[in-house]
């Protein structure tokens, strides 16, 4: 390899290493679910390809993951139940929103309210992720930013559209060290597939 291009192979080599040290930097070590949804949008914003198709994003928090299973209950009829929970794991999803997207806001589900319309959130870089919290009762400013957003009608039916086929991304944090995780994306809902293995010890 010629010389120029060996030392600007090396510099744009040592960026990346750079930059991936940087974000990394920025990790909780410990902590519970919640800072276990940092964690994941800190990865998420800087190696998913989707958070430049997207501008909102849907987060969703599993404190005891649990692989789910096929029972029968008749003949012809079965039922998806939680079999192996996965203890040692928290385990977050990510995906992105399209424009059909939709929250209705009513007299019963505004300001005061919990678990009607997504009472978290996370505003980075222009984008948005949010999630429900039963604990956090809906204010004026998580109200505010959804509107920002174009995510609240008014005097009709909100709107939720979902694509089978849209890849989310599937984040499984060792409960002891948020710094051990690994990333999935994948089309397959969290939990009707095997989760991972993570060496937590």
């Amino acid at each position: 390899m010629h010389k120029k291009y060996r030392l600007l192979f090396l510099i744009l080599i040592s960026s990346t290493l750079v930059c991936c040290d940087s974000y990394r930097n920025q990790l909780f070590n410990s902590g519970d679910k919640n800072q276990a949804i940092l964690n994941a949008v800190i990865d998420f914003s800087n190696t998913t390809s989707s958070y430049n198709k997207y501008s909102v994003f849907y987060v969703k928090s599993y404190d005891t993951l649990y692989r789910k299973v096929l029972e029968k209950v008749s003949d012809r009829n079965y039922k998806w139940i939680n079999s192996k929970p996965y203890n040692d794991i928290i385990a977050i999803t990510i995906s992105g929103s399209n424009d059909k997207h939709r929250f209705e806001l009513t007299e019963n589900n505004g300001i005061g309210t919990k678990g009607f319309l997504p009472s978290k959130y996370i505003e980075k870089d222009g984008k948005l992720f949010i999630w429900y919290d039963d604990t956090i009762s809906m204010n004026e400013k998580t109200l505010s930013i959804l509107k920002k957003y174009n995510l609240i009608v008014i005097d009709e039916p909100g709107m939720i559209t979902t694509d089978e086929t849209k890849k989310g991304a599937h984040y499984y944090f060792c409960r002891k060290n948020l710094k051990k995780y690994k990333k999935k994306l994948s089309n397959i809902a969290i939990g009707f597939y095997d989760a991972p293995e993570i060496n937590c010890d």
